[in-house]
Protein backbone atom coordinates (compact mmCIF):
# COMPACT_ATOMS: atom_id res chain seq x y z
CA UNK A 1 0.00 0.00 0.00
CA UNK A 2 1.21 3.53 -0.88
CA UNK A 3 1.41 5.55 2.40
CA UNK A 4 1.39 8.88 2.68
CA UNK A 5 0.77 10.96 5.95
CA UNK A 6 -1.79 13.52 4.99
CA UNK A 7 -2.55 16.60 7.50
CA UNK A 8 -5.56 18.04 7.20
CA UNK A 9 -5.30 19.92 10.29
CA UNK A 10 -2.40 20.33 12.10
CA UNK A 11 -3.04 19.06 15.27
CA UNK A 12 -0.99 17.29 18.13
CA UNK A 13 -4.38 15.56 19.23
CA UNK A 14 -2.87 13.02 21.41
CA UNK A 15 -0.41 14.79 22.79
CA UNK A 16 -2.87 17.16 24.70
CA UNK A 17 -4.40 14.20 26.61
CA UNK A 18 -3.33 14.95 29.56
CA UNK A 19 -3.21 13.20 33.46
CA UNK A 20 -6.38 14.57 35.06
CA UNK A 21 -5.59 15.60 39.03
CA UNK A 22 -8.98 16.81 40.24
CA UNK A 23 -10.93 19.63 39.85
CA UNK A 24 -10.28 23.22 40.58
CA UNK A 25 -12.89 26.33 39.10
CA UNK A 26 -11.04 29.03 41.09
CA UNK A 27 -10.13 32.15 38.14
CA UNK A 28 -6.69 32.32 37.31
CA UNK A 29 -6.86 34.52 34.03
CA UNK A 30 -9.94 36.80 33.06
CA UNK A 31 -9.30 39.04 29.69
CA UNK A 32 -12.70 40.83 28.39
CA UNK A 33 -14.94 38.20 28.86
CA UNK A 34 -12.94 35.02 28.70
CA UNK A 35 -11.17 32.72 31.96
CA UNK A 36 -9.15 30.56 32.51
CA UNK A 37 -9.61 28.33 35.67
CA UNK A 38 -7.03 26.65 37.76
CA UNK A 39 -7.47 23.95 36.14
CA UNK A 40 -7.50 25.27 32.40
CA UNK A 41 -4.24 26.48 33.25
CA UNK A 42 -2.46 23.67 34.65
CA UNK A 43 -3.35 21.38 31.31
CA UNK A 44 -2.37 24.49 29.23
CA UNK A 45 0.72 24.71 30.82
CA UNK A 46 1.20 20.88 31.15
CA UNK A 47 0.66 20.71 27.19
CA UNK A 48 2.70 23.77 26.38
CA UNK A 49 5.38 22.26 28.41
CA UNK A 50 4.79 18.59 25.96
CA UNK A 51 4.87 20.58 22.92
CA UNK A 52 7.01 23.37 22.94
CA UNK A 53 9.85 24.51 24.49
CA UNK A 54 8.88 27.17 26.55
CA UNK A 55 9.81 27.77 29.81
CA UNK A 56 7.11 28.71 32.55
CA UNK A 57 7.65 32.22 31.96
CA UNK A 58 6.79 31.79 28.55
CA UNK A 59 4.08 29.72 28.94
CA UNK A 60 2.58 32.12 30.69
CA UNK A 61 2.96 35.12 28.61
CA UNK A 62 1.27 32.80 25.69
CA UNK A 63 -1.64 31.98 27.68
CA UNK A 64 -2.17 35.50 28.39
CA UNK A 65 -1.58 36.10 24.69
CA UNK A 66 -4.21 33.39 23.69
CA UNK A 67 -6.53 35.03 26.47
CA UNK A 68 -7.08 38.22 24.46
CA UNK A 69 -7.51 36.02 21.02
CA UNK A 70 -10.03 34.39 22.95
CA UNK A 71 -12.01 36.92 24.50
CA UNK A 72 -12.20 38.29 20.75
CA UNK A 73 -13.30 34.87 19.71
CA UNK A 74 -15.72 35.11 22.36
CA UNK A 75 -17.45 38.36 21.75
CA UNK A 76 -17.51 37.51 18.09
CA UNK A 77 -19.55 34.80 18.70
CA UNK A 78 -17.05 32.04 17.29
CA UNK A 79 -18.90 29.21 18.97
CA UNK A 80 -21.32 29.76 16.21
CA UNK A 81 -19.30 29.56 12.82
CA UNK A 82 -20.22 26.21 10.76
CA UNK A 83 -16.71 25.66 9.98
CA UNK A 84 -15.26 25.70 13.63
CA UNK A 85 -18.04 23.36 14.24
CA UNK A 86 -17.18 20.58 12.49
CA UNK A 87 -13.04 20.81 13.01
CA UNK A 88 -14.49 20.23 16.83
CA UNK A 89 -16.40 17.82 16.12
CA UNK A 90 -14.17 15.61 14.18
CA UNK A 91 -11.25 16.57 16.55
CA UNK A 92 -13.84 14.68 19.51
CA UNK A 93 -14.15 11.74 17.15
CA UNK A 94 -10.83 11.24 16.70
CA UNK A 95 -10.23 11.89 20.13
CA UNK A 96 -12.41 9.51 21.44
CA UNK A 97 -11.90 6.27 18.97
CA UNK A 98 -7.81 6.41 19.17
CA UNK A 99 -5.98 3.96 21.08
CA UNK A 100 -4.88 6.30 24.28
CA UNK A 101 -8.19 8.27 23.45
CA UNK A 102 -11.44 8.86 25.62
CA UNK A 103 -12.60 5.57 25.47
CA UNK A 104 -9.91 3.40 25.63
CA UNK A 105 -8.23 4.96 28.60
CA UNK A 106 -12.16 4.46 30.30
CA UNK A 107 -12.70 1.17 29.21
CA UNK A 108 -10.31 -0.72 27.77
CA UNK A 109 -6.66 0.23 29.35
CA UNK A 110 -7.68 -0.26 32.88
CA UNK A 111 -8.26 -4.42 31.64
CA UNK A 112 -4.85 -4.69 29.92
CA UNK A 113 -2.73 -5.51 32.86
CA UNK A 114 0.69 -7.35 32.87
CA UNK A 115 1.34 -9.59 35.85
CA UNK A 116 4.98 -10.82 37.02
CA UNK A 117 3.26 -14.54 36.13
CA UNK A 118 3.15 -13.59 32.06
CA UNK A 119 6.54 -11.88 31.87
CA UNK A 120 8.19 -14.98 33.34
CA UNK A 121 6.04 -17.60 31.60
CA UNK A 122 6.88 -15.43 28.20
CA UNK A 123 10.36 -15.73 29.12
CA UNK A 124 9.87 -19.51 29.32
CA UNK A 125 8.58 -19.58 25.76
CA UNK A 126 11.32 -17.52 24.28
CA UNK A 127 13.61 -20.29 24.64
CA UNK A 128 11.55 -21.99 21.69
CA UNK A 129 11.89 -20.25 18.27
CA UNK A 130 9.60 -21.20 16.17
CA UNK A 131 10.41 -21.42 12.12
CA UNK A 132 7.43 -20.50 9.86
CA UNK A 133 6.39 -20.40 6.50
CA UNK A 134 4.13 -18.18 5.61
CA UNK A 135 1.68 -18.05 2.80
CA UNK A 136 -0.23 -14.97 2.54
CA UNK A 137 -3.73 -15.41 0.83
CA UNK A 138 -5.12 -14.17 -2.18
CA UNK A 139 -8.50 -14.37 -2.78
CA UNK A 140 -7.86 -16.75 -5.77
CA UNK A 141 -5.98 -19.07 -4.08
CA UNK A 142 -7.77 -18.90 -0.61
CA UNK A 143 -8.44 -22.38 0.50
CA UNK A 144 -12.14 -23.15 1.23
CA UNK A 145 -11.47 -25.40 3.60
CA UNK A 146 -10.05 -24.97 7.23
CA UNK A 147 -6.32 -25.91 8.88
CA UNK A 148 -7.94 -28.75 9.85
CA UNK A 149 -8.03 -30.17 6.43
CA UNK A 150 -5.11 -28.57 4.60
CA UNK A 151 -2.61 -30.80 4.50
CA UNK A 152 1.47 -30.17 3.95
CA UNK A 153 1.06 -31.81 0.32
CA UNK A 154 -2.26 -28.71 -0.33
CA UNK A 155 0.21 -26.50 1.74
CA UNK A 156 2.80 -26.64 -0.77
CA UNK A 157 0.46 -26.65 -4.01
CA UNK A 158 -0.68 -23.50 -2.75
CA UNK A 159 2.79 -22.13 -1.82
CA UNK A 160 3.58 -23.17 -5.58
CA UNK A 161 0.67 -21.15 -7.17
CA UNK A 162 1.87 -18.28 -5.29
CA UNK A 163 3.88 -14.96 -5.83
CA UNK A 164 7.34 -15.36 -4.65
CA UNK A 165 6.92 -11.79 -2.65
CA UNK A 166 3.32 -13.56 -1.03
CA UNK A 167 5.65 -16.53 0.99
CA UNK A 168 8.22 -16.07 3.70
CA UNK A 169 10.20 -18.20 5.61
CA UNK A 170 10.59 -16.17 9.09
CA UNK A 171 11.33 -16.77 13.04
CA UNK A 172 9.66 -16.27 16.05
CA UNK A 173 9.05 -16.81 19.46
CA UNK A 174 6.02 -16.14 21.84
CA UNK A 175 4.18 -13.93 21.72
CA UNK A 176 4.50 -14.52 17.99
CA UNK A 177 4.10 -10.40 16.70
CA UNK A 178 2.18 -9.71 14.56
CA UNK A 179 0.16 -12.95 14.06
CA UNK A 180 0.01 -13.90 17.33
CA UNK A 181 -2.34 -10.59 17.66
CA UNK A 182 -4.56 -12.28 15.68
CA UNK A 183 -4.60 -16.12 16.62
CA UNK A 184 -3.25 -18.36 19.46
CA UNK A 185 -3.12 -21.31 17.31
CA UNK A 186 0.47 -21.39 17.42
CA UNK A 187 1.08 -21.03 21.25
CA UNK A 188 0.78 -25.03 21.44
CA UNK A 189 1.19 -25.69 17.75
CA UNK A 190 3.82 -28.57 17.01
CA UNK A 191 6.30 -29.36 14.22
CA UNK A 192 4.07 -29.56 10.28
CA UNK A 193 0.97 -27.65 12.12
CA UNK A 194 -0.88 -25.58 9.95
CA UNK A 195 -2.66 -22.68 10.97
CA UNK A 196 -5.02 -20.38 9.51
CA UNK A 197 -6.81 -19.43 7.38
CA UNK A 198 -5.31 -16.37 10.01
CA UNK A 199 -7.51 -12.97 9.43
CA UNK A 200 -5.48 -10.16 10.47
CA UNK A 201 -5.73 -6.08 9.51
CA UNK A 202 -3.23 -6.82 6.34
CA UNK A 203 -4.88 -10.22 4.86
CA UNK A 204 -5.12 -13.90 5.21
CA UNK A 205 -2.69 -16.04 6.14
CA UNK A 206 -1.68 -19.71 6.15
CA UNK A 207 1.11 -20.65 8.12
CA UNK A 208 3.29 -23.59 8.74
CA UNK A 209 5.21 -24.57 11.60
CA UNK A 210 8.63 -26.43 9.57
CA UNK A 211 10.81 -26.38 12.79
CA UNK A 212 10.58 -25.53 16.61
CA UNK A 213 14.46 -25.13 17.76
CA UNK A 214 15.87 -24.52 20.79
CA UNK A 215 17.44 -20.40 21.38
CA UNK A 216 18.92 -18.63 24.34
CA UNK A 217 17.94 -16.07 26.18
CA UNK A 218 19.79 -13.32 27.57
CA UNK A 219 18.93 -12.77 31.24
CA UNK A 220 14.98 -12.27 32.30
CA UNK A 221 16.13 -9.10 34.11
CA UNK A 222 17.68 -7.77 30.83
CA UNK A 223 14.42 -8.30 28.47
CA UNK A 224 11.74 -8.03 31.03
CA UNK A 225 10.52 -4.52 29.72
CA UNK A 226 10.96 -5.40 26.04
CA UNK A 227 8.58 -8.71 27.08
CA UNK A 228 6.05 -6.07 28.54
CA UNK A 229 6.40 -4.29 25.51
CA UNK A 230 5.77 -7.04 23.55
CA UNK A 231 2.77 -8.37 25.32
CA UNK A 232 0.97 -4.99 25.69
CA UNK A 233 1.33 -4.50 21.93
CA UNK A 234 -0.04 -7.88 21.40
CA UNK A 235 -2.97 -7.24 24.32
CA UNK A 236 -3.73 -3.89 22.35
CA UNK A 237 -3.93 -5.98 18.42
CA UNK A 238 -6.08 -8.20 19.72
CA UNK A 239 -8.54 -5.78 21.12
CA UNK A 240 -8.16 -3.35 18.31
CA UNK A 241 -9.25 -5.84 15.60
CA UNK A 242 -11.72 -7.75 17.87
CA UNK A 243 -13.42 -4.53 18.13
CA UNK A 244 -12.94 -3.94 14.46
CA UNK A 245 -14.74 -7.14 13.85
CA UNK A 246 -18.13 -6.41 16.31
CA UNK A 247 -18.15 -3.04 14.67
CA UNK A 248 -18.78 -4.69 11.23
CA UNK A 249 -21.18 -7.08 12.49
CA UNK A 250 -23.37 -4.58 14.08
CA UNK A 251 -22.92 -1.74 11.27
CA UNK A 252 -23.28 -4.26 8.90
CA UNK A 253 -21.64 -1.89 5.81
CA UNK A 254 -21.99 -2.50 2.19
CA UNK A 255 -19.66 -1.00 -0.29
CA UNK A 256 -19.94 0.27 -3.16
CA UNK A 257 -16.36 -1.24 -5.29
CA UNK A 258 -17.51 0.90 -8.57
CA UNK A 259 -18.28 4.05 -6.86
CA UNK A 260 -15.05 4.09 -4.50
CA UNK A 261 -12.92 3.00 -7.87
CA UNK A 262 -14.72 6.33 -9.12
CA UNK A 263 -14.00 8.64 -6.42
CA UNK A 264 -10.26 7.59 -6.65
CA UNK A 265 -10.12 8.28 -10.12
CA UNK A 266 -11.27 11.09 -10.00
CA UNK A 267 -9.23 12.80 -7.56
CA UNK A 268 -6.30 15.28 -8.52
CA UNK A 269 -3.54 15.29 -6.27
CA UNK A 270 -1.72 18.40 -7.46
CA UNK A 271 -4.98 20.45 -7.38
CA UNK A 272 -5.65 17.83 -4.07
CA UNK A 273 -9.15 18.42 -5.13
CA UNK A 274 -11.49 16.00 -7.18
CA UNK A 275 -11.68 16.96 -10.86
CA UNK A 276 -15.08 16.18 -11.27
CA UNK A 277 -18.58 16.07 -9.31
CA UNK A 278 -18.45 13.01 -6.61
CA UNK A 279 -20.85 14.26 -4.13
CA UNK A 280 -23.49 11.83 -5.06
CA UNK A 281 -21.56 8.75 -5.26
CA UNK A 282 -23.41 6.39 -2.80
CA UNK A 283 -20.04 4.90 -1.12
CA UNK A 284 -21.39 3.18 1.63
CA UNK A 285 -24.54 1.52 3.47
CA UNK A 286 -24.88 0.81 6.97
CA UNK A 287 -26.33 0.68 10.46
CA UNK A 288 -26.87 2.74 13.24
CA UNK A 289 -29.22 3.23 16.04
CA UNK A 290 -30.98 0.38 14.13
CA UNK A 291 -31.55 2.87 11.05
CA UNK A 292 -29.81 2.15 7.66
CA UNK A 293 -27.74 5.25 6.52
CA UNK A 294 -26.29 6.27 3.47
CA UNK A 295 -22.67 7.34 3.17
CA UNK A 296 -22.15 9.37 -0.27
CA UNK A 297 -19.15 11.60 -1.93
CA UNK A 298 -19.92 14.72 -0.26
CA UNK A 299 -19.88 13.13 3.07
CA UNK A 300 -15.95 11.33 1.99
CA UNK A 301 -14.85 15.03 1.03
CA UNK A 302 -15.76 16.45 4.37
CA UNK A 303 -14.04 13.41 6.33
CA UNK A 304 -10.67 14.32 4.24
CA UNK A 305 -11.28 18.33 5.36
CA UNK A 306 -11.94 17.92 8.16
CA UNK A 307 -10.37 14.53 9.73
CA UNK A 308 -7.28 15.83 11.95
CA UNK A 309 -5.35 12.75 10.51
CA UNK A 310 -5.25 10.05 8.12
CA UNK A 311 -2.81 7.68 6.18
CA UNK A 312 -2.49 6.94 2.41
CA UNK A 313 -3.48 7.66 -0.92
CA UNK A 314 -6.75 9.27 -2.17
CA UNK A 315 -5.42 7.90 -6.04
CA UNK A 316 -5.75 4.36 -3.84
CA UNK A 317 -8.96 3.13 -4.20
CA UNK A 318 -8.27 0.01 -1.24
CA UNK A 319 -6.80 3.24 0.42
CA UNK A 320 -10.11 4.91 -0.05
CA UNK A 321 -12.52 2.15 1.33
CA UNK A 322 -9.86 1.84 4.64
CA UNK A 323 -10.56 5.80 5.06
CA UNK A 324 -14.43 4.86 4.59
CA UNK A 325 -13.80 1.95 7.37
CA UNK A 326 -11.82 4.11 9.81
CA UNK A 327 -15.38 6.84 9.24
CA UNK A 328 -17.48 4.08 10.54
CA UNK A 329 -15.25 3.03 13.05
CA UNK A 330 -15.28 7.02 14.55
CA UNK A 331 -18.71 7.29 14.02
CA UNK A 332 -19.98 4.06 15.55
CA UNK A 333 -17.32 4.60 18.70
CA UNK A 334 -18.38 8.09 19.22
CA UNK A 335 -21.99 7.28 19.69
CA UNK A 336 -20.65 4.27 22.00
CA UNK A 337 -18.81 7.04 24.27
CA UNK A 338 -21.93 8.96 24.55
CA UNK A 339 -23.09 6.30 26.90
CA UNK A 340 -20.69 7.56 29.54
CA UNK A 341 -22.16 10.99 29.48
CA UNK A 342 -18.98 12.19 28.61
CA UNK A 343 -19.68 15.77 29.06
CA UNK A 344 -20.35 15.54 32.24
CA UNK A 345 -16.46 14.23 32.61
CA UNK A 346 -14.10 17.04 34.17
CA UNK A 347 -11.19 15.38 32.17
CA UNK A 348 -13.29 15.21 28.67
CA UNK A 349 -14.22 18.68 29.30
CA UNK A 350 -10.77 19.84 29.60
CA UNK A 351 -9.85 18.41 26.49
CA UNK A 352 -12.66 19.39 24.48
CA UNK A 353 -12.44 23.12 25.66
CA UNK A 354 -8.28 23.27 25.24
CA UNK A 355 -8.85 21.62 21.70
CA UNK A 356 -11.59 23.96 20.74
CA UNK A 357 -9.01 26.88 22.12
CA UNK A 358 -6.89 26.29 20.17
CA UNK A 359 -9.17 26.38 16.94
CA UNK A 360 -10.30 29.66 18.15
CA UNK A 361 -6.92 30.93 17.94
CA UNK A 362 -5.78 28.98 14.75
CA UNK A 363 -8.72 30.43 13.14
CA UNK A 364 -8.47 34.47 14.33
CA UNK A 365 -5.00 33.85 12.81
CA UNK A 366 -6.35 32.37 9.76
CA UNK A 367 -8.76 35.63 9.35
CA UNK A 368 -7.19 38.41 11.19
CA UNK A 369 -2.86 37.71 10.41
CA UNK A 370 -1.87 35.39 7.53
CA UNK A 371 -4.97 36.88 5.38
CA UNK A 372 -3.47 40.07 5.97
CA UNK A 373 0.17 38.94 4.76
CA UNK A 374 0.85 38.84 0.76
CA UNK A 375 3.96 37.82 -0.25
CA UNK A 376 5.30 39.62 -3.80
CA UNK A 377 8.19 38.37 -5.87
CA UNK A 378 9.58 42.04 -5.57
CA UNK A 379 9.68 41.93 -2.06
CA UNK A 380 11.19 38.61 -1.51
CA UNK A 381 14.07 39.80 -3.99
CA UNK A 382 14.37 42.78 -2.40
CA UNK A 383 14.65 40.70 0.92
CA UNK A 384 17.47 38.80 -0.62
CA UNK A 385 19.44 42.12 -2.11
CA UNK A 386 19.32 43.26 1.56
CA UNK A 387 20.70 39.71 3.22
CA UNK A 388 23.03 39.12 -0.05
CA UNK A 389 26.20 39.36 1.97
CA UNK A 390 25.12 36.92 5.04
CA UNK A 391 24.12 34.39 2.42
CA UNK A 392 27.48 32.97 1.06
CA UNK A 393 28.32 29.10 0.58
CA UNK A 394 32.11 26.89 -0.57
CA UNK A 395 32.97 26.72 -4.17
CA UNK A 396 33.58 23.00 -3.25
CA UNK A 397 33.93 21.24 -0.72
CA UNK A 398 35.44 17.80 0.06
CA UNK A 399 32.39 14.84 1.16
CA UNK A 400 32.36 11.94 2.85
CA UNK A 401 29.41 9.85 2.27
CA UNK A 402 28.93 7.15 4.80
CA UNK A 403 26.28 4.28 3.39
CA UNK A 404 24.26 1.78 5.13
CA UNK A 405 21.96 -0.94 4.60
CA UNK A 406 19.23 -0.05 7.56
CA UNK A 407 17.99 2.96 9.07
CA UNK A 408 18.80 2.11 12.53
CA UNK A 409 22.68 1.10 11.38
CA UNK A 410 22.93 4.97 10.37
CA UNK A 411 21.33 6.22 12.97
CA UNK A 412 23.21 4.24 15.61
CA UNK A 413 26.72 5.30 13.66
CA UNK A 414 25.70 8.86 14.19
CA UNK A 415 24.86 8.52 18.01
CA UNK A 416 28.23 6.95 18.17
CA UNK A 417 30.08 9.82 16.50
CA UNK A 418 28.48 12.35 18.76
CA UNK A 419 28.67 10.25 22.09
CA UNK A 420 31.84 7.84 21.71
CA UNK A 421 30.59 6.13 24.98
CA UNK A 422 27.11 5.51 24.28
CA UNK A 423 25.85 1.80 23.54
CA UNK A 424 25.70 1.77 20.08
CA UNK A 425 27.13 -0.67 18.35
CA UNK A 426 30.97 0.31 18.16
CA UNK A 427 32.09 -2.58 15.94
CA UNK A 428 29.81 -0.85 12.95
CA UNK A 429 31.83 0.32 9.99
CA UNK A 430 29.70 1.75 7.08
CA UNK A 431 31.69 1.81 3.40
CA UNK A 432 32.40 5.05 2.50
CA UNK A 433 32.53 7.50 -0.61
CA UNK A 434 35.02 10.71 -0.91
CA UNK A 435 33.25 13.15 -3.29
CA UNK A 436 34.50 16.65 -3.85
CA UNK A 437 31.22 19.03 -4.31
CA UNK A 438 31.47 21.54 -7.00
CA UNK A 439 29.05 24.54 -7.32
CA UNK A 440 30.50 25.35 -10.80
CA UNK A 441 27.54 24.59 -12.52
CA UNK A 442 29.24 22.05 -14.33
CA UNK A 443 28.72 18.73 -12.43
CA UNK A 444 25.35 17.02 -11.19
CA UNK A 445 24.71 15.66 -8.05
CA UNK A 446 22.14 13.65 -6.49
CA UNK A 447 19.09 15.79 -5.77
CA UNK A 448 18.99 14.63 -1.91
CA UNK A 449 22.45 14.75 -1.46
CA UNK A 450 22.42 18.65 -2.79
CA UNK A 451 19.34 19.73 -0.63
CA UNK A 452 21.27 18.09 2.15
CA UNK A 453 24.20 19.84 2.00
CA UNK A 454 23.36 23.34 2.24
CA UNK A 455 23.47 24.56 5.93
CA UNK A 456 25.85 21.44 6.89
CA UNK A 457 28.66 22.62 9.28
CA UNK A 458 32.14 21.11 8.76
CA UNK A 459 32.74 18.40 10.64
CA UNK A 460 29.27 17.88 11.06
CA UNK A 461 27.12 14.27 9.99
CA UNK A 462 24.01 15.26 8.27
CA UNK A 463 20.62 13.16 9.23
CA UNK A 464 19.97 9.87 7.68
CA UNK A 465 18.84 9.95 4.11
CA UNK A 466 17.90 7.47 1.74
CA UNK A 467 19.93 7.53 -1.66
CA UNK A 468 19.25 4.43 -4.09
CA UNK A 469 19.01 1.33 -1.77
CA UNK A 470 21.29 2.39 0.85
CA UNK A 471 21.02 5.13 4.42
CA UNK A 472 23.22 7.70 4.03
CA UNK A 473 25.19 10.60 6.40
CA UNK A 474 27.38 12.70 4.71
CA UNK A 475 30.08 14.98 6.49
CA UNK A 476 31.84 18.21 5.17
CA UNK A 477 35.35 17.44 5.49
CA UNK A 478 36.75 21.18 4.64
CA UNK A 479 35.91 23.44 1.89
CA UNK A 480 37.39 26.23 -0.34
CA UNK A 481 36.22 29.41 -1.66
CA UNK A 482 33.58 31.29 -1.32
CA UNK A 483 30.50 32.53 -3.32
CA UNK A 484 27.19 34.22 -2.83
CA UNK A 485 24.40 31.47 -3.19
CA UNK A 486 22.56 32.45 -6.13
CA UNK A 487 18.60 34.23 -5.86
CA UNK A 488 16.97 31.34 -7.32
CA UNK A 489 18.68 28.91 -5.16
CA UNK A 490 17.79 30.23 -2.41
CA UNK A 491 14.34 31.85 -3.03
CA UNK A 492 12.09 29.63 -1.59
CA UNK A 493 13.94 29.67 1.53
CA UNK A 494 14.21 33.31 1.84
CA UNK A 495 10.30 33.35 1.17
CA UNK A 496 9.63 31.68 3.92
CA UNK A 497 11.83 33.43 6.44
CA UNK A 498 10.33 36.43 5.28
CA UNK A 499 6.58 35.08 5.43
CA UNK A 500 7.36 34.25 9.30
CA UNK A 501 9.25 38.02 9.92
CA UNK A 502 5.47 39.39 8.51
CA UNK A 503 3.91 36.74 10.07
CA UNK A 504 4.86 38.13 13.74
CA UNK A 505 4.60 41.73 13.06
CA UNK A 506 1.24 41.31 11.87
CA UNK A 507 0.32 38.94 15.06
CA UNK A 508 1.83 41.62 17.29
CA UNK A 509 0.08 44.61 15.40
CA UNK A 510 -3.35 42.29 15.99
CA UNK A 511 -2.15 41.59 19.68
CA UNK A 512 -1.83 45.44 20.53
CA UNK A 513 -5.20 46.14 19.00
CA UNK A 514 -6.20 43.35 20.77
CA UNK A 515 -5.23 44.39 24.21
CA UNK A 516 -6.51 48.12 23.41
CA UNK A 517 -9.92 46.62 23.50
CA UNK A 518 -10.30 44.18 26.20
CA UNK A 519 -8.53 44.63 29.79
CA UNK A 520 -7.12 41.96 32.09
CA UNK A 521 -9.33 42.00 35.29
CA UNK A 522 -7.73 38.78 37.21
CA UNK A 523 -4.22 38.05 36.68
CA UNK A 524 -3.17 34.78 39.54
CA UNK A 525 -0.69 33.83 37.29
CA UNK A 526 2.25 36.55 37.44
Amino acid sequence: MKNTAIYTLLLGLLSACLPFSGTNQDIVLEVGGFSFSRDEYNYQIEKLKKTTKYDSTQSSKQLIDDAYILAFAKQNSFDTIAELKKRLEYAMKFYISQVDGYLWNKTVKPKIEITNLMLRETYQRKKQNYQLEVLELSDTHAPTESAETTNKQKFDNLKRKSLSDKFHTIALSYPFLPFGAFTDGLDDAKINDIIGPVQTDQGAYLIRVHDILDATVPPFTEIQNIIRQELTIKLTQTHVWQSVQRIQSETCPIYYEDAIADISDQYDELAEDWRTHVDSLLLMEYTLHKQRKQFRGKDFREFIRYQPMFIGSLKDKDDVKKLIEVYLINQFLYDEAQKLSPESDPEYALFKNSIKNQFYVKYFKEKHIEANIDLQESAIASYYQSRKDSLKTFEKADITIYKFKTLGEAMSYKQLRRDPNSQSEKELEPSKEHLTFHRDGKHTYDTILEQNIDGLETGVLSHPMKINDQYCLLEIRNTVGSMYITYNKIKENLRHKLYLEKEKEEYNKQLDILKSLYKITINKII
